[in-house]
């Protein structure tokens, strides 16, 4: 939609349109809509939740405040069951709030009470409900930033460790295994990458910290003061670690996360302060909601004091200090969503991901395979707009493409994109344009329309 949205702008390459215009013009667009849907009765985006009334829920009698779900926005409909008709769900009417202070009302009724359901009425044991929740808010992925543009295609393999640092769009990765090199897209450094840090040795898991730049080297965790400018010398460089049989190492929350001769330790970046994890060989240890997870000798990606969360496929991980990104052994780069140390969901978010470094400033670094491209990887999430009528996406970018242009000013003629989108029913009239035709569809039920009909809801009751 912002591609497109561009391009009916005319401002395809613009950066005067920035991710927050963006964001912001699409939600505003989504929220107008799914207004529009919810007016309409449309049941596309409804929940539906049941609720046993308890003792603590009792403020009066007969009468009850049942508190709504978290993600509660607006009531579609409520019903009851007594305990005594077999399961039957019987609909709970809206008392009118002369009755409020009642007690024994025989048909039982509900009214909306800040964010519990206020309920009134005998022999009531459980409800039922259907609800809104409030409209999604809408994210996309900046555009990917590419680093190792100025090598040939028979030199690129030589990029490996790739990491990020968001001070001025950096990007760094071992070149030719020994020297450690710099690219910034702001300072215009790709095309004349910089090398930090001539090693002189073999060196590999290059992380970047708060202004200093770690690397493993001969199995000890070395580690320097960098401005991501200037070459440093060996004067400067520390080990932290210097045991010589660290295998594999991270950085997370000013703490060292390491596999050190078979067990998983952690310890303070100046390497003070070691404790031991765990007495199990792990690699790319990672903390995510306070739990560290590793990838054990079998490609199980697993966390510490837990159990497996994915089996047999994990080739290389890292965490945003919330969520875990997992490259797995068919080249796929997955977002794993969690909720304390199980997996919640597990989503391929790229393909043709051949090695991936630390998460930093909201991006995975990745190198690709078979492009053979080294990027900055955005890690927001890209939203999905599943509602089943794609006029929704056409209005959504028509109105885009309007508010990128106003902002822009000058002259612009917007007859045809405000011809083309139209406007919804209202003060302006009839619906016209997209908006008729949205409005057209939301209206058409998909089974049979509704009617007003008799309703038995009790043997001998109209």
């Amino acid at each position: 939609m912002v591609t497109w949205a561009r391009s009916l702008a005319n401002l395809s390459t613009s950066k005067a349109i920035s991710q927050d215009d963006e964001d912001k013009s699409f939600n505003a667009s989504w929220k107008d809509l799914y207004a529009r849907m919810l007016e309409s009765n449309d049941d596309y985006f409804t929940k539906t939740v049941q609720i046993a009334l308890t003792t603590p829920m009792l403020v009066g009698t007969f009468e009850w405040l049942v508190p709504m779900p978290s993600d509660f926005y607006q009531l579609r409909t409520a019903e009851y069951q007594d305990g005594t008709t077999n399961g039957q769900w019987i609909p709970l009417e809206k008392f009118p709030l002369s009755s409020r202070t009642d007690q024994g009302i025989a048909d039982p009724g509900y009214r909306m009470d800040n964010s519990n359901l206020w309920i009134k009425g005998q022999g009531i044991s459980t409800i039922r409900i259907k609800y809104y929740p409030p409209p999604a808010q809408l994210t996309h992925p900046q555009p990917d930033l590419q680093y190792g543009t100025s090598y040939a295609p028979n030199a690129f393999p030589l990029i490996t460790s790739p990491a990020y640092a968001a001070w001025k769009n950096t990007g760094l990765y071992i070149y030719s295994a020994q020297n450690i090199v710099e690219e910034s897209i702001d300072s215009n450094s790709v095309v004349t990458p910089v090398t930090l840090y001539a090693v002189g040795a073999n060196v590999s898991n290059l992380v970047y910290y708060k202004g200093y730049l770690y690397w493993l080297q001969a199995g000890s965790i070395k580690r320097a003061p960098t401005d991501l400018v200037t070459p440093f010398l060996v004067g400067v460089v520390t080990m932290p670690i210097g045991t010589g049989t660290v295998s594999s190492f991270s950085v997370f929350m000013n703490k060292l996360y390491y596999n050190d001769g078979g067990t998983m330790k952690s310890a303070n970046l100046d390497g003070t302060g070691v404790a031991v994890l765990l007495a199990s060989v792990g690699s790319w240890l990672s903390l995510a909601g306070g739990v560290v997870f590793y990838i054990d000798a079998t490609a199980n990606l697993k966390a510490i004091g837990e159990g497996t969360l994915v089996t047999g496929t994990a080739a290389a991980c890292t965490s945003d200090g919330t969520n875990l990104y997992m490259l797995d052994t068919s080249n796929q780069l997955h977002l794993l969503t969690l909720s304390g140390a199980a997996l919640r969901s597990d989503t391929i978010t790229r393909t043709d991901v051949s090695a991936i470094g630390p998460w930093a400033g909201s991006t995975v670094p990745c190198i690709t395979g078979e492009a053979q491209t080294f990027i900055a990887d955005d890690s927001t999430v890209d939203s999905n707009i599943t509602y089943p009528a794609n006029v929704v996406l056409e209005i959504m970018s028509y109105q885009g493409a309007i508010d990128f242009r106003t902002k822009i000013g000058g002259e612009f003629d917007f007859g045809p994109l405000l011809g083309r989108l139209g406007h919804p029913a209202g003060a302006n009239g009839k619906a016209s344009g997209l908006w008729a035709r949205f409005e057209s569809s939301v209206k058409r039920d998909s089974y049979k329309a509704e009617r007003v009909s008799n309703s038995r809801r009790v043997a001998g009751n109209w």
